[in-house]
């Protein structure tokens, strides 16, 4: 069977969410003896680098740059919910809410020019040569942070209950990402919606991560919102997705896919840029969207880093990791998001490269959250 009839046959019906497999749902009993030992040497590791990593973490926060909130700071939260995910404790909930409110106090309506539209937003400052630089108006940039907000804003809204705060902020964040970001877009695309999520007049980038984010954004505020336009995204752009993934072999089948969703080739994806498109493979698989909660789909992906990206990794490889998706090219050794991967690795070489890799720090927490993730036992049904 292709993987695009496998994908098909996870998809929404009529419209409806699935329970998700593992929520973002917290746990107000949690306790760290609830962890077998080997999460908790994980669940140790995650701690120890957001105390060596916080100082930057809220400086970054603090910086006002969409290039920072895409990537670094996005990744930084996406991880830390990527822990509250795994084990239910709510103070990585509440790591995430500080971060936020350094960000929300950067938000401004002005410019660095002056100019003003009545929307908030955060300028982009990636290249101070950039005719970007200043402003709020960098396509790929823009996608990659609303993206990251709305992961944020759905886990503030499904714990809601538990406590004032997350119930204010989950409506301050929906209400800038609809009434401020999107309106802001839509008003640049002539009032056309469509253009602003399709089109390079709008937050679209032809580019498969940003185009990832755009569906994070799709689905979590879909997922709080219940509306119909937003859905529709979910389904054009994850089938979208779907349909870029080549399968490779037979006996042991393997992914690939190309860096541009449209337009001019640039070849197969770098694993930098592929490991911001993973995060939220792995997000919506936990959140059973479309089929990506099938373990066979998640098989093909894990065969993919660990039999083509990662088969010259290790302390002793001389050439480290492939640089491209498809094995081509080679770079220094790292594991970043992949660590989740070990969920469905039987052979434990995942496991084994995470360990190798784990550095407390900012990179560290990527590396132990998202192993901690892959091998989580948290069981929401009892």
């Amino acid at each position: 069977m292709s993987l695009i009839i496998i994908l098909l046959c996870g998809s929404l019906c009529a419209g409806k969410a699935q329970k998700p497999m593992i929520s973002l749902r917290g746990n107000p009993d949690f306790h760290r003896d609830s962890l077998t030992v080997l999460e908790r040497a994980w669940y140790d590791k995650v701690s120890a680098s957001i105390e060596r990593s916080w100082d930057t973490a809220t400086s970054r926060a603090d910086s006002n740059d969409t290039y920072i909130y895409g990537r670094y700071f996005g990744d930084y939260n996406a991880a830390l919910l990527m822990v509250l995910r795994a084990t239910g404790d709510l103070s990585f909930l509440d790591r995430v809410l500080q971060l936020c409110n350094i960000a929300k106090a950067q938000l401004r309506d002005s410019l660095q020019d002056g100019s003003t539209d009545g929307n908030l937003g955060w300028w982009w400052q990636g290249d101070p040569k950039s005719p970007y630089y200043g402003t709020d108006a960098h396509s790929m940039d823009e996608a990659m942070t609303h993206g990251n907000i709305a992961l944020i804003t759905y886990a503030l809204h499904v714990n809601r209950d538990l406590k004032p705060e997350y119930a204010e902020q989950a409506d301050d964040w929906l209400d800038y990402l609809e009434n401020h970001f999107l309106a802001k877009w839509y008003a640049r695309c002539r009032n056309d919606s469509l253009a602003a999520w399709n089109h390079q007049s709008g937050f679209y980038k032809r580019f498969v991560h940003p185009r990832a984010n755009q569906l994070r954004l799709a689905f979590y505020l879909w997922k709080i919102t219940g509306k119909s336009f937003y859905l529709d995204r979910v389904e054009e752009i994850a089938g979208q997705l779907r349909e870029h993934l080549d399968v490779v072999g037979e006996d042991a089948p393997t992914l690939r896919w190309k860096h541009q969703i449209s337009g001019h080739d640039e070849g197969w994806q770098k694993i930098q840029y592929a490991q911001y498109f993973m995060r939220v493979v792995y997000e919506m698989y936990f959140e059973n969207l479309n089929g990506l909660a099938d373990p066979e789909i998640m098989l093909k992906f894990m065969r993919t880093f660990r039999d083509v990206v990662f088969r010259r990794s290790g302390r002793d490889a001389p050439s480290g990791m492939s640089l491209r998706i498809d094995g081509s090219g080679s770079t220094q050794p790292r594991i970043w998001g992949q660590g989740c991967l070990v969920r469905w690795d039987p052979s434990g070489r995942i496991l084994e490269l995470a360990a190798s890799d784990f550095k407390a720090g900012s990179y560290g927490l990527s590396t132990a959250a998202y192993t901690l993730m892959g091998m989580s036992t948290r069981d929401q049904s009892k």
